[in-house]
């Protein structure tokens, strides 16, 4: 047999089979599978799917997810056409359309990362929507033994969000008469990672902006410059906690302070509801003032806590030289925080009176 094509369509799947220049004797063979990515939805979840009449199906699967809060769940059974031989598989294509800032499309094979790609921004006052785009190879090719394997799909858009249509699987040596898409799913997650930042010279209110300093290399081009031998200013900033699953607590950790220094070593203090967290110790830099421009991380100070929905305070102090230190930006990151609610919700600099 010189050449064959032969295409079988079943509800959800189309495969594509491409034998060419099979011989007898021969025994692998190249099969294309797709899987409509609105088929993922149960029958509580149609609120997640679009009309387009330039997709396949005249439908897409829209999803609009800042904090990949949800996956898309697509079970592969993998049957070998030669079953002394395993299957060589790569996701050969997801199409997608989009209107707005690019997104990121992400993909795990049992759990594992296997690549990404980005979405092409495009502003089109909503008729993007309907033009549809290739994101061609993603990942590398993967061989894998008979069984079942679980892709997944996550998302990370701008609040308006990414539409999926299908997506298409190249394999080689997989049985052209056995569906490989063999079970899906879009499930939420019920726990997730957030990360909050705030800029610390937010902290001012208006009879004290005599405290900020324009650098151009900061966040917003403005820090919070301290010169405080002796504590005697505390950092304010509330922290309002939600969980995103009401059932469990919130895990919080101080990820990272972005500062300047530009003179000897200065010690920044960390509390939360009055009890010491951690502390951190700026490097010794001497630039003749070059060096406030030049902004280093912190990194984790103190440990991760776990804690309920309400209010804390984490306050922060400095003791530094006569020149002080500047502080730029706060990050603390978050597992279970509800990622529509905003964690810093209040800030202010006081003065201590002794």
């Amino acid at each position: 047999m010189a050449s064959l094509f032969l295409r079988i369509i079943t509800p959800l799947v189309v495969v594509v089979v491409l034998c060419s220049g099979l011989a007898e004797g021969q025994s692998s063979i190249e099969t294309q599978q797709h899987f409509e990515l609105e088929n993922v939805l149960s029958d509580d979840q149609q609120d997640y799917w679009v009309w387009r009449s330039e997709a396949y199906n005249q439908k897409t699967l829209r999803l609009e997810d800042m904090n990949r809060a949800h996956t898309i769940e697509l079970r592969l059974c993998i049957e070998p056409f030669n079953p002394n031989q395993k299957v060589l598989i790569v996701v050969s294509d997801i199409l997608y359309s989009n209107d707005g800032p690019s997104d990121i499309v992400y993909l795990k094979i049992n759990g594992q990362a296997i690549g990404n790609f980005t979405t092409i921004e495009q502003w089109g006052s909503g008729y993007e929507w309907n033009v549809f785009r290739n994101s061609k190879v993603i990942g590398p090719p993967m061989l894998v033994e008979k069984g079942n394997i679980m892709l997944a799909i996550e998302v990370e858009t701008d609040k308006w969000g990414v539409e999926l249509d299908r997506i298409q699987i190249n394999a080689e040596n997989h049985d052209p008469t056995k569906r490989m898409f063999c079970g899906a799913a879009l499930k939420k997650k019920t726990s997730i990672e957030t990360q909050q930042h705030f800029e610390l010279e937010n902290v001012l209110s208006d009879d004290q902006q005599d405290y900020w300093v324009w650098r151009s290399e900061a966040y917003n081009q403005k820090t919070l410059r301290l010169e405080d031998m002796n504590r005697a200013h505390t950092i304010e900033l509330r922290l309002c906690i939600e969980p995103f699953n009401p059932n469990q607590k919130v895990l919080i950790v101080v990820s990272d302070i972005l500062y300047s220094n530009d003179g000897p070593s200065d010690i920044v203090y960390l509390k939360i509801n009055g009890q010491a967290i951690g502390n951190f110790t700026t490097i010794e830099q001497w630039g003749s003032g070059y060096e406030w421009n030049i902004f280093r991380n912190s990194k984790v100070i103190g440990p991760s806590m776990s804690v309920e929905k309400g209010n804390f305070m984490l306050a922060i102090e400095v003791e530094t030289d006569k020149w002080g230190v500047e502080l730029d930006r706060i990050q603390i990151n978050a597992e279970n925080h509800d990622p529509t609610k905003r964690m810093f919700c209040g800030a202010a600099l006081k003065k201590k009176t002794f």
